[in-house]
């Protein structure tokens, strides 16, 4: 309950709270958000993503990207979908929040999809996950 209250008030001012929820225990969320003058940091964050779609699925990971109004959901399965926000964000942030709804990492600075996968890697659920998968 703990993640999802933090959680909720992190993105209920986005207008998509109700759209988190669901990913407890499925997937780990990373949140990508940024005002109009940090729209270049958006992209470049998510051209590191382009190519890692399959690393992304393997780690249970999807994403929202937010800038301005405008969220859009990534699961990597099917076509994005885009949602309302109410709220602008100020500045340019990623937050990984993992299957427990925990927050993981924060940065206010554009990260390789290498520095996720290795914080991810290293929970215990993903480590469990990896033992699961090579049995």
């Amino acid at each position: 309950m703990k993640w999802f209250l933090l959680l909720t008030v992190f993105l209920s001012n986005m207008g998509f709270a109700q759209n988190i929820k669901k990913h407890q225990w499925k997937n780990r969320v990373l949140v990508i958000s940024a005002s109009a003058k940090d729209t270049f940091k958006v992209e470049r964050q998510m051209t590191y993503f382009e190519s890692v779609s399959k690393q992304l699925l393997e780690r249970k990971l999807v994403l929202y990207e937010c800038v301005e109004n405008t969220c859009t959901f990534y699961n990597y399965k099917e076509a994005p979908q885009t949602i309302s926000a109410k709220n602008n964000p100020a500045t340019f942030s990623i937050v990984l929040f993992g299957l427990d709804g925990g927050k993981k990492f924060e940065s206010d600075v554009v990260v390789t999809p290498d520095v996720l996968f290795s914080l991810i890697d290293r929970m215990p659920i993903r480590r469990q996950e990896i033992r699961e998968k090579d049995n």
